[in-house]
């Protein structure tokens, strides 16, 4: 039969096994979180950054419409367009 220490030890580290168990379950909840934020950060950085580089494009696409027509960048890019 079972002593009383063996049981009360026995009970206690099962105790304690549980204990990690939740907080390792807590900590990785917490990772996903953080990892999941972080993504929603980068994304978010990525489509400012390429929304800047749109707007610069279109910005330098405007100022050489602009142009005149004998202008050779412009008539380069109308020759590009074209194709």
């Amino acid at each position: 039969m079972y002593s009383l220490s063996r049981v009360i030890a026995r009970t206690s580290v099962q105790s304690l096994k549980a204990v990690a168990n939740k907080k390792a379950f807590a900590a990785r909840g917490m990772s996903t979180i953080l990892d999941a934020k972080e993504h929603a950060e980068e994304s978010r950085f990525i489509r400012q950054m390429e929304a800047r580089q749109q707007a610069e494009v279109r910005a330098k696409l405007e100022a050489i419409l602009a142009l005149e027509d004998h202008h050779e960048d412009k008539k380069e890019l109308v020759g590009l367009l074209g194709e």
